[in-house]
């Protein structure tokens, strides 16, 4: 758990959700949303944001029981009410 929270992208992930009212998200949409909100990514990293986000944080994400990830049509499925919820939301008041 303080891995994820402890990576900024996973946090921005999680934050997505948050301020959503949609539990499910495509990839372009959340590479969008990290693109736009972390300050090593720009415009032109689309395709390195999109790669580590399939390799490194949803795999992460998803062994810990916060998303479901399905490659084939790139989607996301966020599972609200987890543990891993209530420490996001501290985490977020911190920042």
């Amino acid at each position: 758990m303080f891995r994820i929270l402890g990576n900024k992208w996973s946090c921005h992930l999680l934050y997505y959700f948050a301020d959503t009212a949609s539990v499910t998200a495509t990839t372009d949409e959340l590479v969008t949303h990290l693109i736009q909100h972390e300050t090593t990514a720009g415009p032109d990293d689309t395709t390195r944001v999109k790669t580590e986000l399939h390799h490194k944080h949803f795999p992460k994400l998803a062994a810990a029981g916060v998303i479901d990830y399905d490659p084939r049509d790139e989607t996301v499925r966020y599972h609200d009410g987890t543990p891993l919820e209530a420490v996001e939301t501290l985490a977020a008041r911190m920042e």
